[in-house]
């Protein structure tokens, strides 16, 4: 009997699920209006961090990179906590920005059994075990354009791909690896056009600084390489190919480069003027809370003048903050506006200089190419993109 009943609830849970209407909580950044429709949260300042969190992405391209850069200027973002309904505001975590932008609910899509739950035979007991996370299309209940999106589900998808790109565990050999220091500039984006495999990098030579990219082939089953070559010559190449491509656009990049840095904080003091915000309300709630007890009361009033010093404090230690940013704020001269204008018109000058960093050529390359397939002739002293 209690088979049937939990056999029945769970077939009422799908069939809601598949209305779109199941729901344990809301991501952050949502609530329902009063007749129960999805929203965006009323309150501005968790929607504008969120939305921080993917524009930050779209500019860096790299989940630890989004992370590093909220750790790195002390921002916070909303979190749902362990106990309780009331969103809380901490630095956040690097798998805090990863969930929110593995979440397909941002992209306005409702997704349901998205890690199915399989019975395995462990040691002659049943045991329940959770799947790997599937794609939202894979998933048993999927719909598009279900509620309101922070980003579209063109953007959600292309967000995916990076990250999938950037994965240091090859799966599915899609992945081209975080952007790191070495000298190797075509790093993650040569395929084998013999077998298909993503090539790799090995460095040699006094210091470890010389590439050579390597296709593995059978190596590992008692075989051959498939391809190997140095990857000086390949990576000038290729250089001397993407400039012909993009030095044109240097002037539209040097003016690019000027918005940038004049908008230098202006994402941190928007956070941190909403935060103060927030603390000034709080502040005068905490103190009409201890401006109503009784003065006689000395148990409660104590502990309520305590928070609303809290309060106080914190809204010193923000304004502070706001204010060493506008003092740190870095306007631009007139004469570096000319030398950045200048950049852009000598782009190929900027590209050899010994002042370029190998991780902002990386950049640029992966930014301009999507992949390369590089093959050889037979006597493999021949090689052709």
């Amino acid at each position: 009997m209690l088979k049937v009943i939990r056999q029945r609830m769970l077939a009422g849970q799908e069939a809601k699920a598949r209305r779109g209407e199941l729901f344990k909580r809301l991501p952050i950044g949502y609530a329902r209006d009063p007749v129960g429709k999805i929203m965006f949260h009323p309150d501005r300042r968790i929607c504008e961090a969120i939305q921080l969190v993917f524009a930050k992405f779209r500019e860096l391209w790299s989940v630890r990179q989004t992370f590093q850069w909220f750790r790195d200027h002390d921002l916070e973002l909303p979190v749902n906590p362990i106990q309780g309904t009331r969103l809380i505001w901490k630095v956040p975590s690097q798998s805090l920005i990863r969930d929110i932008l593995r979440n397909p609910f941002y992209a306005g899509a409702y997704v349901w059994g998205r890690r199915p739950v399989t019975t395995l035979l462990v040691g002659g007991r049943l045991e329940k075990r959770q799947s790997a996370m599937r794609p939202a299309e894979e998933c048993r209940v999927f719909i598009r354009d279900h509620h309101v999106g922070y980003i579209d589900w063109a953007t959600y998808e292309e967000n995916q791909r990076m990250i999938r790109r950037n994965s240091v565990n090859w799966e599915g050999d899609e992945s081209m690896a975080a952007i790191r220091a070495g000298q190797g500039l075509l790093v993650g984006l040569l395929r084998c056009g013999h077998c298909g495999r993503k090539l790799h990098v090995r460095y040699w030579g006094g210091r470890g600084t010389h590439a050579r990219y390597l296709c593995k082939g059978d190596y590992d089953d008692g075989g051959q390489y498939c391809i190997g070559f140095g990857g000086s010559s390949v990576d000038r190449c290729v250089g001397q190919e993407l400039l012909k491509a993009i030095a044109p656009l240097g002037v539209e990049a040097s003016l690019r480069a000027l918005e940038e840095l004049s908008a230098v904080g202006t994402a941190q003091c928007t956070a941190l003027s909403r935060k103060l915000e927030q603390l000034v309300y709080e502040a005068r709630k905490a103190f009409e809370q201890y401006d109503a007890v009784d003065a006689r009361n000395r148990l409660a009033a104590s502990e309520l003048e305590r928070r609303w010093n809290g309060k106080l404090e914190e809204i010193e230690a923000v304004k502070q903050r706001l204010s060493s940013l506008e003092t740190e704020r870095y306007s631009l001269s007139p004469e570096e506006e000319i030398r950045i204008r200048s950049m852009g018109d000598h782009f190929a000058g900027v590209w050899q200089s010994n002042h370029c960093p190998p991780t902002l050529k990386k950049m640029i390359f992966r930014t301009a190419i999507e992949e390369i397939i590089v093959r050889t002739d037979q006597d493999k002293k021949t090689l052709s993109c």
